[in-house]
């Protein structure tokens, strides 16, 4: 059974929305009937215990798997009626483990993100050179334009495959682990611009995150899966109860309200 307690603007229309999703490998079913609607400008973090389907979710959503029942809708039309390329200028994927971009500068990796509008044979325009300078600067990835992508720290490297996908247009992002393997101070840059970015341009991004803290202080809605059953759908602050932390992961966790006055502070019990 699913606790909603989602507290967001009811006049958002979903960008994105899922009906009875589902997905079964073998005898074996990885996500069971889900359905939600992701928002523009809301940003919705994705918790679970490993294997819980979380991965699998994120690719259905971005087109990437097919699903084994249930529809999915992207402008309120269904997936199979859009075109990839029309698909691929709304909808950015970022996956868990990256390719390696060897001998490729920023640049050129953020320039890819246009490849949807332009594809492979039509001329680099004077608006897509655009979209590219605005995505470097709004991720603060301007001063790094001229150097490799493998030279980069991990966390500037991240930024510029964010900054890909902000050149690429998306009114939805779709980010699996977008902070797995980064210290703590990169962690809070990467999430701080995320949901500036989802805010200021009011775009829909749903992440996966393994870090609870992290997912309440920058997401405004979290949802919640278990064995491949979304179980929990709400607010951060309804979320972060001992109670339903427990249905989630399965052990106990005490709850502590911030220091600041702003959020909550899980924890082992």
């Amino acid at each position: 059974m699913t606790l909603h307690n989602t507290v967001l603007p009811t006049e958002r229309q979903p960008v994105l929305t899922s009906r009875e999703l589902s997905f079964t490998a073998g005898a074996a079913s990885i996500l069971k009937p889900v359905s939600l609607g992701l928002q523009a400008g809301v940003v919705c973090g994705l918790l679970g215990h490993n294997g819980s389907g979380k991965s699998t979710l994120v690719k259905l959503l971005a087109h990437q798997v097919i699903p084994t029942t249930g529809i999915l809708e992207l402008e309120g039309k269904e997936f199979s009626t859009w075109k990839q390329k029309e698909f691929a200028c709304r909808v950015a994927y970022l996956p868990q483990h990256m390719p390696s971009a060897q001998g490729v500068l920023v640049e050129e990796l953020v320039s890819h993100g246009r490849y949807p509008w332009h594809g492979a044979f039509r001329r680099f325009t004077d608006i897509d050179r655009q979209k590219v300078d605005e995505a470097l600067e709004l991720t603060h990835t301007d001063i790094l334009r001229h150097r490799q992508v493998d030279n980069l720290s991990g966390g500037e490297r991240q930024r510029v495959w964010i900054a890909m996908l902000i050149a690429q247009d998306a009114k939805c992002l779709l980010l699996d682990e977008p902070i797995s393997a980064l210290d703590v101070s990169h962690q809070v840059e990467i999430l701080s611009l995320i949901r500036d970015l989802a805010h200021k341009k009011n775009i829909s991004v749903l992440m996966v995150l393994h870090d609870i803290n992290m997912a309440g202080r920058f997401c405004d809605r979290l949802l919640a899966l278990r064995n491949g059953e979304l179980i929990a759908d709400g607010t951060p602050a309804h979320i972060l109860q001992r109670e339903t932390l427990a249905k989630i992961f399965g052990v106990e966790m005490g709850v502590l309200k911030h220091p600041d006055g702003a959020g909550a502070i899980t924890y082992v019990v």
